[in-house]
C-alpha cells in the first residue's frame, strides 16, 4: 500500500482547489426501486433485510435490503462484515471496552476503550471521537489498534453527527459542554495529553470544539476533515498539534490542506500530512498509529 507522510513546510504536491461540502463516510449514492437517491446508512438489520437511512433532507427513512440494486446489497453486507471483522479484532487486542450513559440534559452514549498493560492510567493520553452518523461503537472499533499500541483510552461519542447548523449545532454544542466535564472526570487521563478527532464532518466538529471549550488541548486527528466556512476559519485555534490523514483521491479534503494549515499554524499548531490509498474514508489502522503517534510524540 503506498504510503506518504510528510510536514507541511515539505508539502509539495497538492491537488486543485475544491470547497469541500458537509460529507461524511456512509453517505453514497444508491439505487432503490429503479430510482437514484442519495443518503447515509444508519443502521442495517441482515437477519430481517431492514435498512434505515438518512436523506439529503436530515429525515430518516426505511427501505428492504431487496429494494436495493445488486450493487448496493453487496455493499451492505461488505458492511457488516467489516464491523463483525472490527469486533474480532478488538477481541484480539485485549484491553477492554465500557459503554456508559451520562446523566443530565443531554444523556449522552459513551464507548470507552482502555488499552492494555498500562500501569498508570492518569498519565494516558485521552482521544475523545466524534462520528458523521453517530455510530459510537464502530467509530471506537476504528480507533482500538492505534490506542492499543500507543496506550491511549478512547472515548466515542454517541448523538453527535453531522448536524445542519442553527439550532441542531448549538444543541449539539450545549450536550458537549455539558458532556466534556463528565469524560474528564470519570475517565483517567493525562489533562495534558488530551485529544479530540474523527472522519469528515467528525474532524470539523473537533476544530470548531477546541475553540469553544477551553482546555490545554494536545491535538486533533483529522481524518478527511477541513475548517469549512470562513466563520470556522477565523476562529481563535489553540496551539496543538494537527495530524491531517487524508485518502490520495479524496479531492475535496487534499484541496484545503495547504490553505488551511497556514490558518492552523498562524495560531502556533503544528501541522503533519500523512497520505493513504483511497478516497474519502477511514484511514487504514496503520496509519492511524501513524498519525496518533505523531502527535504524541511529534515523531
Amino acid at each position: 500500500m503506498w504510503k506518504l507522510r510528510f510536514v507541511l513546510w515539505i508539502l509539495a504536491l497538492l491537488v486543485c482547489m475544491i470547497e469541500p461540502t458537509s460529507a461524511n463516510t456512509d453517505v453514497r449514492r444508491w439505487t432503490g426501486d429503479g430510482k437514484s437517491f442519495s443518503a447515509e446508512v444508519v443502521s442495517f438489520d441482515p437477519a430481517t433485510g431492514k435498512v434505515v437511512f438518512k436523506g439529503e433532507d436530515g429525515k430518516d427513512f426505511e427501505m428492504n435490503e431487496k429494494q436495493l440494486s445488486l450493487t448496493d446489497q453487496a455493499w451492505l453486507r461488505e458492511w457488516v462484515f467489516i464491523e463483525d471483522e472490527l469486533k474480532q479484532k478488538l477481541e484480539k487486542l485485549g484491553g477492554r471496552t465500557e459503554h456508559h450513559v451520562t446523566e443530565g440534559k443531554y444523556p449522552t452514549d459513551l464507548f470507552i476503550y482502555h488499552p492494555p498493560n498500562v500501569e498508570t492510567p492518569s498519565e494516558r493520553p485521552m482521544l475523545i471521537l466524534f462520528s458523521p452518523t453517530g455510530r459510537a461503537q464502530r467509530n471506537l472499533l476504528h480507533y482500538a489498534e492505534a490506542a492499543a499500541t500507543l496506550k491511549v483510552v478512547l472515548v466515542a461519542c454517541g448523538q453527535f453527527r453531522n448536524d445542519s447548523g442553527g439550532q441542531e449545532a448549538d444543541e449539539m454544542r450545549d450536550r458537549f459542554g455539558e458532556v466534556l466535564p463528565r469524560i474528564e472526570k470519570y475517565v483517567e487521563h493525562a489533562p495534558k495529553r488530551l485529544m479530540m478527532g474523527g472522519s469528515s464532518g467528525a474532524a470539523l466538529r473537533a476544530f470548531i470544539y477546541s475553540t469553544i471549550f477551553k482546555r490545554p488541548w494536545f491535538g486533533i486527528f483529522s481524518n478527511g476533515g477541513w475548517l469549512g466556512s470562513n466563520d470556522v476559519r477565523e476562529r481563535d485555534y489553540p496551539p496543538m498539534r494537527v495530524a491531517v490523514v487524508n485518502g490520495n483521491s479524496d479531492e475535496a479534503a487534499n484541496g484545503v490542506v495547504e490553505e488551511e494549515s497556514k490558518i492552523l499554524m498562524a495560531h502556533g499548531c503544528k501541522i503533519a500530512v500523512f497520505s493513504f490509498e483511497g478516497g474519502h474514508q477511514v484511514a487504514p489502522p496503520e496509519h492511524t498509529t501513524d498519525a496518533l503517534r505523531w502527535i504524541l510524540t511529534g515523531k
